[in-house]
């Protein structure tokens, strides 16, 4: 998964795994069909004897939890960051990450920090960068998720500090932090603030692999407090693979690559922002 080599694209692959138990049929000479109904209009009898109202909120209920949960589908399992006890679930799209001292494929040896990090801006605590690539007609682009925690931090200095970096950079560059709730798989709230800037980037191409070519581009920074810690998920992008799906793609529904190639970026940091989980650490676990 490290080390700069390609993930799989199964999606299957970070399913969870369940097993599957056939109910018991009675040793009768009836057809195999012949009890199946049978048991659907005993379950459908058991619920109708509940009250029609009650059966109805209880299939409206379920059909809610399975819209609520459908985009997270599009996501990976979850990631732990390294030395930190949270782990976040990424989207399919991203099929490389590195850790600061992996080696990457165009850079002959171990990633440049100007590839590891925004080249703007130092993300303080950063232990992960995940890449994927898209084509804009001319040639590939690459596209980044930025992942970072610092131990108990302190999350407005820190949000201060990196504010006045990307003023430097990107004059118009928001006074304020935006306020976020990211809906969870359960459809429970996880508070963010976040800040997105525009503006000429340098990004390293197909076409161009020893330096990087300035041009448009996105970075979205998402803080959270978590345990007395600051997470930090960062969004990098050409602006000409960026743009709101314009239609439902099969496949990927409503984030990844639309039809046209283009990143559905109000969609993608938003659902791995929901994904956030804190675990036990080794020693609180004992």
């Amino acid at each position: 998964m490290f080390g700069g080599r390609e993930r799989e694209s199964k999606v299957g692959e970070h399913s969870s795994h369940f097993l599957a138990v056939r109910p018991v049929m009675p040793k009768t000479h009836l057809p195999f069909v012949v009890w199946t109904l049978l048991l659907a209009t005993m379950s459908i009898t058991v619920l109708s004897g509940c009250g029609g109202s009650a059966y109805e909120s209880l299939t409206d209920r379920r059909l809610m939890k399975l819209r609520a949960g459908a985009p997270f589908k599009n996501l990976w399992g979850p990631t732990t960051i390294d030395e930190t006890p949270y782990s976040v679930r990424l989207p399919l799209v991203f099929r490389k990450s590195f850790r600061p001292d992996s080696g990457h494929p165009d850079d002959k040896g171990r990633i440049k920090p100007d590839r590891f990090q925004p080249p703007f801006l130092q993300l303080p605590g950063q232990k992960l960068l995940y890449e994927g690539t898209a084509s804009d007609g001319t040639g590939s682009l690459p596209f980044y998720c930025y992942l970072a925690v610092v131990p108990q931090g302190d999350a407005e200095q820190l949000q201060a500090e990196m504010q006045a970096a990307l003023k430097e950079v990107f004059p118009e560059t928001p006074d304020t932090w935006e306020n976020v709730d990211a809906k969870t798989p359960e459809e429970k709230a996880v508070p963010w603030q976040k800040i997105r800037v525009t503006g000429e980037q340098p990004f390293y191409t197909s076409n161009s692999k020893d330096e990087p070519v300035a041009m448009p581009g996105i970075f979205e920074l998402w803080v959270h407090k978590a345990e007395g810690d600051v997470v930090l998920i960062g969004w990098r992008t050409p602006t000409s693979i960026e743009g709101k799906t314009a239609t439902s793609n099969p496949i990927n529904p409503l984030l990844q690559l639309s039809s046209e190639g283009k990143l559905d970026m109000q969609a993608m940091p938003s659902l791995t922002a929901g994904t956030l989980e804190v675990h036990e650490t080794e020693g609180e676990a004992g």
